[in-house]
């Protein structure tokens, strides 16, 4: 019996980990999503796309929030803050050290290493496709991104149906907006926030200085909740399309 139990010891199988659990090196890869490694924090953010705090953090987590919100990166902070952007900002690198500087628990995992109070670690989709604004959906065109001032609407009239605001369907995308902008006698659509259709029959000249503003942060990036390969504008900002004359 005793040599039974020996021999089954010795030569017993360790349980396998789950997907970036214990020691991870760079480029370790699973489900699409590669290990870049440790990366500094800086005051302006190393990752300064969108953002979230979990109190159940996993790798997949963070990294699906920030897919999901058109960011092929994500980086995780203190167990728990995960960040999103298109890629590392200037002065901030992958620790030469490995992950030394890594190595706080995921919340929601604690075999999974989820940064520290100044390093991410840092993820990426290998398989990622960014979501577009097609040039031409249902014979209408893609205009420009206006900035939505706080002081006006780009256009005048959000669209509703049956008495329920449009916006608020979970299957709203560029041609839908169009077809019920068109639908309407409007030459004019816009799509906001990933939910919100606006119809309109002319844009103000007063709102092309913010379409044509460099130094303008909001943009048009949040993906369509009803089509996840297209963008329905922004935070603050309005995807418009235009009916050809």
């Amino acid at each position: 019996m005793f040599l039974r139990i020996f021999v089954r010891g010795l030569f017993a199988i360790p349980p396998t980990l789950a997907v970036f659990e214990g020691d991870i090196m760079l480029g370790d890869t699973a489900n699409h999503i590669r290990y870049l490694g440790c990366a500094n924090e800086l005051p302006s953010r190393a990752l300064p796309g969108g953002s979230y705090i979990n109190a159940a953090m996993t790798v997949e987590a963070c990294q699906n929030y920030c897919n999901t919100a058109n960011y092929p990166m994500s980086g995780i902070m203190a167990g728990q803050r995960c960040y999103c952007g298109q890629g590392l900002s200037l002065g901030s690198d992958i620790a030469p050290d490995g992950n030394v500087k890594c190595t706080a628990p995921c919340s929601g995992n604690s075999r999974q290493r989820c940064g520290s109070q100044t390093h991410l670690s840092v993820f990426n989709t290998t398989n990622f496709v960014y979501a577009t604004s097609p040039a031409r959906v249902n014979g209408w065109n893609y205009h420009k991104c206006f900035m939505e001032p706080s002081w006006d609407a780009v256009l005048e009239n959000l669209v509703a149906t049956n008495q329920l605001v449009f916006f608020e369907r979970n299957d709203m995308r560029i041609g839908l907006c169009i077809d019920e902008c068109s639908k309407r006698g409007y030459s004019v659509a816009g799509l906001q926030a990933g939910r919100e259709c606006w119809c309109g029959r002319t844009i103000d000249d007063r709102y092309w200085s913010d379409a044509n503003d460099p130094s303008c942060r909001m943009t048009c990036g949040t993906i369509c909740a009803g089509n996840k390969t297209q963008i329905c504008g922004g935070k603050e900002a309005l995807a418009v399309n235009l009916k050809p004359k």
